[in-house]
């Protein structure tokens, strides 16, 4: 099992709710809204492993669409165990030293 959490500001979920009804308007299929979602052995400066942004088509991703980047956070796992993101901190001295001076977003969980 592996535990995440991410942070999406107010103001991109109502981006993405905007974007969904709009959609609904042409195709009352519509329910929802897919989003991709990576996570890395490595943090990045601000203390984050995870990244999500909404699905890009084949066109899109052919024509090197910019991504709709939604959310940043953290999961908990590494090589099938749980472990603290002050573990993987420490592993990880680049990212501890530049979060340092670098605030995150992520915090404000």
């Amino acid at each position: 099992m592996i535990y995440c959490e991410a942070y999406m500001k107010l103001e991109t979920l109502e981006q993405l709710v905007a974007g969904v009804k709009a959609k609904q308007q042409a195709d009352p299929k519509v329910k929802g809204i897919s989003l991709t979602i990576q996570v890395k052995d490595e943090l990045d400066p601000y203390g984050n492993n995870l990244s999500a942004w909404v699905k890009q088509t084949d066109e899109q991703k052919a024509a090197k669409k910019d991504r709709f980047w939604v959310a940043n956070g953290k999961c908990y796992w590494k090589d099938g165990g749980v472990f603290t993101q002050k573990e993987l901190q420490e592993e990880s001295p680049v990212a501890t030293s530049q979060r340092e001076v670098m605030p995150t977003e992520a915090a404000l969980f």
